[in-house]
Protein backbone atom coordinates (compact mmCIF):
# COMPACT_ATOMS: atom_id res chain seq x y z
CA UNK A 1 0.00 0.00 0.00
CA UNK A 2 1.78 3.17 -0.82
CA UNK A 3 1.69 5.61 2.14
CA UNK A 4 2.37 9.12 2.04
CA UNK A 5 2.89 12.13 4.65
CA UNK A 6 1.40 15.52 4.28
CA UNK A 7 2.67 18.52 6.52
CA UNK A 8 0.09 21.21 6.92
CA UNK A 9 -2.82 18.96 6.34
CA UNK A 10 -5.25 20.71 8.35
CA UNK A 11 -6.64 22.97 5.87
CA UNK A 12 -6.55 24.48 2.27
CA UNK A 13 -4.16 22.55 -0.43
CA UNK A 14 -2.68 20.12 2.65
CA UNK A 15 -6.54 18.87 4.19
CA UNK A 16 -7.31 18.59 -0.29
CA UNK A 17 -4.23 16.46 -0.86
CA UNK A 18 -5.40 14.30 2.46
CA UNK A 19 -8.67 14.23 0.61
CA UNK A 20 -7.80 12.99 -2.64
CA UNK A 21 -5.22 10.79 -1.48
CA UNK A 22 -7.57 8.98 0.90
CA UNK A 23 -10.42 8.69 -1.29
CA UNK A 24 -7.68 5.72 -3.29
CA UNK A 25 -8.28 3.12 -0.51
CA UNK A 26 -4.91 1.93 -0.93
CA UNK A 27 -3.47 4.56 -0.14
CA UNK A 28 -2.70 5.25 3.22
CA UNK A 29 -2.24 8.77 4.17
CA UNK A 30 -0.37 10.61 7.43
CA UNK A 31 -1.25 14.16 8.00
CA UNK A 32 0.95 16.18 9.72
CA UNK A 33 -0.49 18.93 11.74
CA UNK A 34 0.83 21.48 14.60
CA UNK A 35 -2.43 21.69 16.42
CA UNK A 36 -5.41 19.28 17.03
CA UNK A 37 -6.73 18.67 14.03
CA UNK A 38 -10.29 20.87 12.64
CA UNK A 39 -13.49 18.91 12.17
CA UNK A 40 -12.98 18.81 8.61
CA UNK A 41 -9.69 16.46 9.12
CA UNK A 42 -11.13 15.14 12.10
CA UNK A 43 -14.10 13.71 10.66
CA UNK A 44 -12.18 12.41 7.57
CA UNK A 45 -9.92 10.68 9.95
CA UNK A 46 -12.89 9.06 11.93
CA UNK A 47 -14.66 8.03 8.19
CA UNK A 48 -11.22 6.54 6.51
CA UNK A 49 -9.12 3.88 7.97
CA UNK A 50 -6.45 5.05 5.89
CA UNK A 51 -6.43 8.21 7.30
CA UNK A 52 -3.76 8.87 10.56
CA UNK A 53 -3.21 12.04 12.20
CA UNK A 54 0.15 12.95 13.49
CA UNK A 55 0.93 15.40 15.80
CA UNK A 56 4.54 17.73 14.66
CA UNK A 57 5.79 21.34 14.72
CA UNK A 58 7.68 21.12 12.01
CA UNK A 59 9.84 24.05 13.51
CA UNK A 60 10.99 22.27 15.81
CA UNK A 61 12.90 19.09 15.33
CA UNK A 62 12.55 17.02 17.87
CA UNK A 63 8.90 16.76 17.50
CA UNK A 64 9.03 16.25 13.83
CA UNK A 65 11.32 13.28 14.71
CA UNK A 66 8.79 11.98 17.27
CA UNK A 67 6.40 12.20 14.28
CA UNK A 68 9.03 10.77 11.70
CA UNK A 69 9.58 7.47 14.68
CA UNK A 70 5.43 7.37 14.85
CA UNK A 71 4.92 6.64 10.73
CA UNK A 72 7.65 4.19 10.97
CA UNK A 73 5.87 2.07 13.62
CA UNK A 74 2.81 2.57 11.55
CA UNK A 75 4.30 1.66 8.08
CA UNK A 76 7.08 -1.26 8.78
CA UNK A 77 9.37 1.87 8.98
CA UNK A 78 8.80 2.96 5.48
CA UNK A 79 7.66 5.70 3.06
CA UNK A 80 7.02 6.24 -0.34
CA UNK A 81 5.93 9.98 -1.00
CA UNK A 82 6.81 12.98 1.89
CA UNK A 83 4.94 15.55 0.86
CA UNK A 84 6.49 19.06 2.40
CA UNK A 85 3.25 21.37 2.24
CA UNK A 86 3.58 23.43 5.78
CA UNK A 87 4.32 26.79 5.46
CA UNK A 88 4.86 30.41 7.18
CA UNK A 89 2.91 33.18 5.21
CA UNK A 90 4.91 35.70 7.20
CA UNK A 91 3.88 38.51 9.96
CA UNK A 92 1.93 41.81 9.30
CA UNK A 93 5.07 42.96 8.24
CA UNK A 94 5.31 41.14 4.87
CA UNK A 95 3.27 43.29 3.14
CA UNK A 96 5.53 45.88 3.32
CA UNK A 97 7.89 46.50 -0.04
CA UNK A 98 11.45 46.20 0.46
CA UNK A 99 12.49 49.54 0.77
CA UNK A 100 10.43 50.71 3.37
CA UNK A 101 12.19 48.27 5.79
CA UNK A 102 14.30 51.55 6.73
CA UNK A 103 14.26 52.02 9.88
CA UNK A 104 12.17 48.79 10.61
CA UNK A 105 15.22 46.61 10.38
CA UNK A 106 14.16 44.87 13.86
CA UNK A 107 10.97 43.66 12.12
CA UNK A 108 12.41 42.64 8.46
CA UNK A 109 14.94 40.11 10.91
CA UNK A 110 11.56 39.06 12.48
CA UNK A 111 9.92 38.56 9.03
CA UNK A 112 12.59 36.56 7.63
CA UNK A 113 13.34 34.40 10.12
CA UNK A 114 9.89 33.32 10.84
CA UNK A 115 9.48 32.44 7.35
CA UNK A 116 12.70 30.63 6.78
CA UNK A 117 12.39 29.00 10.08
CA UNK A 118 9.64 27.41 8.78
CA UNK A 119 9.77 27.08 5.11
CA UNK A 120 13.72 25.92 4.75
CA UNK A 121 14.66 24.97 8.02
CA UNK A 122 11.55 22.86 9.11
CA UNK A 123 11.21 21.62 5.96
CA UNK A 124 14.65 20.26 5.89
CA UNK A 125 13.78 18.81 9.79
CA UNK A 126 10.73 16.98 7.88
CA UNK A 127 13.27 15.54 4.94
CA UNK A 128 16.32 14.53 7.05
CA UNK A 129 14.21 13.23 9.70
CA UNK A 130 11.93 11.08 7.31
CA UNK A 131 14.46 10.20 4.83
CA UNK A 132 15.15 6.73 6.47
CA UNK A 133 11.56 6.03 5.95
CA UNK A 134 11.90 7.06 2.11
CA UNK A 135 15.18 5.14 1.67
CA UNK A 136 12.99 1.95 1.97
CA UNK A 137 10.16 3.07 0.55
CA UNK A 138 9.10 1.90 -3.52
CA UNK A 139 8.14 5.19 -4.82
CA UNK A 140 11.50 7.12 -3.04
CA UNK A 141 9.67 10.50 -3.98
CA UNK A 142 10.23 14.26 -1.96
CA UNK A 143 8.12 16.88 -2.60
CA UNK A 144 8.06 20.39 -1.63
CA UNK A 145 5.38 22.90 -2.28
CA UNK A 146 6.85 25.99 -3.61
CA UNK A 147 5.25 29.05 -4.98
CA UNK A 148 6.03 31.58 -7.69
CA UNK A 149 6.79 34.28 -5.09
CA UNK A 150 10.68 32.47 -5.20
CA UNK A 151 11.05 32.94 -8.51
CA UNK A 152 13.40 35.66 -9.71
CA UNK A 153 11.57 35.76 -13.52
CA UNK A 154 8.16 35.60 -11.83
CA UNK A 155 8.42 38.27 -9.47
CA UNK A 156 9.93 40.54 -11.54
CA UNK A 157 7.02 40.08 -14.54
CA UNK A 158 4.46 40.87 -12.27
CA UNK A 159 6.10 43.30 -10.11
CA UNK A 160 5.59 41.78 -6.31
CA UNK A 161 7.07 43.82 -4.61
CA UNK A 162 6.08 43.05 -0.74
CA UNK A 163 5.83 38.77 1.00
CA UNK A 164 10.21 39.47 1.09
CA UNK A 165 10.67 36.84 3.89
CA UNK A 166 8.06 34.44 2.39
CA UNK A 167 9.44 34.92 -1.37
CA UNK A 168 13.03 34.85 -0.13
CA UNK A 169 12.59 31.43 1.76
CA UNK A 170 11.03 29.49 -1.19
CA UNK A 171 13.51 30.67 -3.35
CA UNK A 172 15.94 29.38 -0.78
CA UNK A 173 14.15 26.05 -0.41
CA UNK A 174 14.05 25.39 -3.92
CA UNK A 175 17.54 25.32 -3.92
CA UNK A 176 18.13 23.13 -1.04
CA UNK A 177 15.93 20.77 -2.95
CA UNK A 178 18.34 20.34 -5.94
CA UNK A 179 20.61 19.36 -3.40
CA UNK A 180 18.94 17.36 -2.14
CA UNK A 181 18.38 15.42 -5.79
CA UNK A 182 22.11 15.51 -6.65
CA UNK A 183 22.84 14.02 -3.22
CA UNK A 184 20.31 11.24 -3.38
CA UNK A 185 20.32 10.45 -7.04
CA UNK A 186 22.52 7.40 -6.23
CA UNK A 187 19.81 5.70 -4.33
CA UNK A 188 16.95 6.47 -6.73
CA UNK A 189 15.18 9.35 -4.19
CA UNK A 190 13.58 11.76 -6.76
CA UNK A 191 12.95 15.26 -5.41
CA UNK A 192 10.66 18.34 -6.70
CA UNK A 193 10.01 22.00 -5.95
CA UNK A 194 6.25 22.09 -7.31
CA UNK A 195 4.48 25.20 -7.53
CA UNK A 196 0.65 24.91 -6.88
CA UNK A 197 -0.74 27.81 -8.79
CA UNK A 198 -2.83 30.84 -8.01
CA UNK A 199 -4.94 29.05 -5.26
CA UNK A 200 -7.81 30.14 -3.40
CA UNK A 201 -6.99 29.11 0.26
CA UNK A 202 -6.99 31.04 4.21
CA UNK A 203 -3.49 32.65 2.64
CA UNK A 204 -4.52 34.20 -0.30
CA UNK A 205 -7.71 35.29 1.17
CA UNK A 206 -5.93 37.15 3.97
CA UNK A 207 -3.92 38.85 1.38
CA UNK A 208 -6.51 39.72 -0.62
CA UNK A 209 -8.81 41.70 1.62
CA UNK A 210 -10.82 43.56 -0.31
CA UNK A 211 -12.39 43.12 -4.59
CA UNK A 212 -10.11 46.37 -5.21
CA UNK A 213 -6.83 44.12 -4.33
CA UNK A 214 -8.00 41.28 -5.54
CA UNK A 215 -8.76 43.35 -8.92
CA UNK A 216 -5.09 44.59 -8.95
CA UNK A 217 -3.55 41.02 -8.29
CA UNK A 218 -5.54 39.74 -11.03
CA UNK A 219 -3.78 42.24 -13.78
CA UNK A 220 -0.56 40.88 -11.64
CA UNK A 221 -1.60 37.51 -12.09
CA UNK A 222 -2.78 38.13 -15.63
CA UNK A 223 0.88 39.66 -16.53
CA UNK A 224 1.85 36.14 -16.66
CA UNK A 225 -0.96 34.41 -17.87
CA UNK A 226 -3.23 36.65 -19.76
CA UNK A 227 -5.93 33.67 -19.72
CA UNK A 228 -6.42 33.70 -15.64
CA UNK A 229 -9.47 34.81 -14.68
CA UNK A 230 -9.19 34.08 -10.93
CA UNK A 231 -7.96 31.64 -8.66
CA UNK A 232 -8.10 28.03 -9.14
CA UNK A 233 -9.84 25.73 -6.01
CA UNK A 234 -7.80 23.67 -3.78
CA UNK A 235 -9.41 20.43 -5.86
CA UNK A 236 -8.39 21.44 -8.96
CA UNK A 237 -4.71 22.35 -7.76
CA UNK A 238 -4.04 19.37 -6.59
CA UNK A 239 -5.63 17.28 -8.99
CA UNK A 240 -3.02 18.50 -11.50
CA UNK A 241 -0.18 18.48 -8.79
CA UNK A 242 -0.89 14.81 -7.79
CA UNK A 243 -0.40 13.96 -11.82
CA UNK A 244 2.95 15.95 -11.90
CA UNK A 245 4.37 13.88 -8.55
CA UNK A 246 2.84 10.58 -10.47
CA UNK A 247 4.92 11.41 -13.37
CA UNK A 248 8.08 12.65 -12.12
CA UNK A 249 11.08 11.06 -13.56
CA UNK A 250 14.90 11.08 -12.54
CA UNK A 251 15.59 13.30 -15.04
CA UNK A 252 12.89 16.06 -13.28
CA UNK A 253 14.78 15.56 -9.93
CA UNK A 254 15.60 18.98 -8.17
CA UNK A 255 13.54 20.73 -10.91
CA UNK A 256 11.37 23.59 -10.63
CA UNK A 257 7.57 22.66 -11.79
CA UNK A 258 4.76 24.24 -11.99
CA UNK A 259 1.29 21.96 -11.12
CA UNK A 260 1.10 22.36 -15.03
CA UNK A 261 4.32 20.06 -15.58
CA UNK A 262 6.37 23.12 -16.83
CA UNK A 263 8.69 25.03 -15.73
CA UNK A 264 7.09 28.31 -16.28
CA UNK A 265 3.41 28.69 -16.16
CA UNK A 266 3.16 29.91 -12.86
CA UNK A 267 -0.22 30.56 -12.82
Amino acid sequence: MPSWVVTGASRGIGLEFVKQLSDESQNVVFALVRSPPNAELAGLAASRANVHIVMADIAHHESVGRAASKVGELTGGKLDVLINNACHPGLPSKFYPTSTFLGKEAELQEEIGASVGVNVLGTMYCINHFLPLIRKGEHKKIIYITSGSGDMGFTRQVGVTATVGYGMSKAGMMLVMAKYAAELEVEGIKTLSLSPGWVATDLTRGLLTSPEILDVALKMMQKANPDVKGMMSPEESVRMQLKVIEGLTMEQSGMVLSHHGDENNWV
